[in-house]
């Protein structure tokens, strides 16, 4: 047994000293990268703005029309769908599923609807219309902190 333990506290120093530097020299260290600081929400912003052009080019915009088709596979549906925008803060889409029908939202400026073949026309409120409201805002990507009262950056992600 005492043979035993010799041998493993000898092969331990061997083992130490082989990895131990040299005497009078120190070990190094790679040094750590220095993780970079996190941009403010406002140089993100900022730096949206002029990925789409810059404010000048985004307010010299005043509506939008945008059509297209969907499928969603998984449920078998499929459709088409229609969305127009006008500045300020004017919108309206109709998405047309031919097994179901049409569903139809707008926002004046002042008023939410929403009609649908199951609920029929009527007036949104609460939640619904702040929503239909911040989506409405044509030129929304100027106007973030008007729209949302809390944002953060969380990190950094490469894309």
């Amino acid at each position: 047994m005492k043979r035993i333990t010799r041998c493993a506290w000898l092969a331990f120093l061997l083992s130490s000293a082989a990895v131990a530097p040299a005497q009078g020299q120190v070990a190094k260290v790679p040094a750590a990268k220095p993780v970079p600081a996190l941009p403010t929400v406002d140089q993100v912003l900022d730096k949206y703005v002029q990925a789409l052009g810059g404010r000048a080019v985004i307010e010299k915009l005043t509506s939008r029309v945008s059509k297209g088709t969907f499928d969603i596979a998984e449920l078998g549906v499929s459709g088409s769908f229609e969305a127009y925008a006008k500045a300020p803060n004017k919108s309206a889409s109709v998405v047309d599923i031919p097994s179901f029908g049409q569903i139809r939202q707008g926002f004046d400026g002042k008023v939410g609807w929403a009609e649908n073949p199951q609920e029929g026309l009527r007036e949104m409120s609460g939640q619904e219309l702040g929503t239909a409201m911040r989506s409405a805002e044509f030129h929304h990507v100027l106007k973030f902190h008007q729209l949302y009262a809390k944002m953060a950056v969380r990190g950094a992600e490469k894309v």
